[in-house]
């Protein structure tokens, strides 16, 4: 398997949708009013090799899978059993809040920590807003980094001669840790109980409708962008107990 440099048919594309992405989270979670630590995107990697890169052109490839690289949490001293919340893009909010709700009721359970990255970041937020409205008194912690993917991308015609392609991209993420404990107010990302406003809701309604208009009216859509602004692919959630 053969790992190439960025070819020109994805690379733009990737890098503007990186930048984006970072701004897009940013003001997100500034709305809310949550704290968050500086996010950078990720500068794609130059290279002189026009040659090399013309004869890895897109239009011979697709897209197999993509592996998730291991990505520690940004968080110290956390319980060994704590529950996280794994949101993916296909995630149901209410499977996913019907868990962590029980859960956080349970005398015994302190904490809980939720984790998103591409398209699932709006929804990772929106899990940790539905929870610090019933439970009024969580103390919140947010860190947001990126993670990195890799892309797989396989020869359309395997006789052409040409190899597979790895593509490695860096994906916004966030992790969000509730506690009904005190946390450090002096942690980056630190956010008092109580600190919460509803009219962001609104907001991710008004521009999902208006990506649907675009997309109903052949404009970019989830073609390029996927159904929301922030995102790689996914599945189903989970949740886990840490060991």
């Amino acid at each position: 398997m053969l790992l190439c440099p960025p070819f020109p048919a994805c690379t733009p594309r990737l890098a503007d949708s990186s930048v984006a992405v970072a701004s897009s989270i940013q003001s997100l979670a500034f709305h809310v009013g949550w704290q968050v630590t500086e996010l950078r995107a990720a500068q794609p990697h130059s290279s002189n090799t026009s040659g090399l890169q013309q004869h890895y052109r897109m239009e011979n490839y697709k897209k197999t899978r993509i592996v998730e690289k291991p990505c520690p949490l940004p968080f110290t001293d956390l319980p060994p059993d704590i529950i996280e919340m794994k949101v993916k893009d296909g995630s149901k909010i209410r499977n996913l809040m019907g868990y962590a709700i029980r859960k956080m009721e349970e005398e015994s359970v302190r904490q809980i920590l939720f984790t998103g990255s591409g398209k699932a970041v709006s929804k990772t937020i929106t899990c940790v807003e539905i929870m610090k409205r019933r439970l009024k008194e969580l103390h919140q912690i947010t860190k947001v980094l990126f993670k990195q993917i890799e892309e797989i991308w396989e020869p359309i015609v395997p006789e052409a001669g040409l190899d597979a392609l790895t593509v490695k991209r860096n994906i916004p993420a966030i992790c969000v840790l509730l506690s009904k404990d005190a946390l450090n107010p002096q942690e980056p990302g630190y956010q008092a109980p109580g600190s919460f406003d509803a009219f962001w809701i609104q907001t991710l309604k008004a521009e999902s409708q208006g990506q649907m208009k675009r997309k109903k009216g052949g404009g970019r859509g989830a073609g390029s962008m996927g159904r929301h602004p922030w995102s790689s692919g996914g599945g189903p959630g989970e949740s886990s107990a840490k060991s």
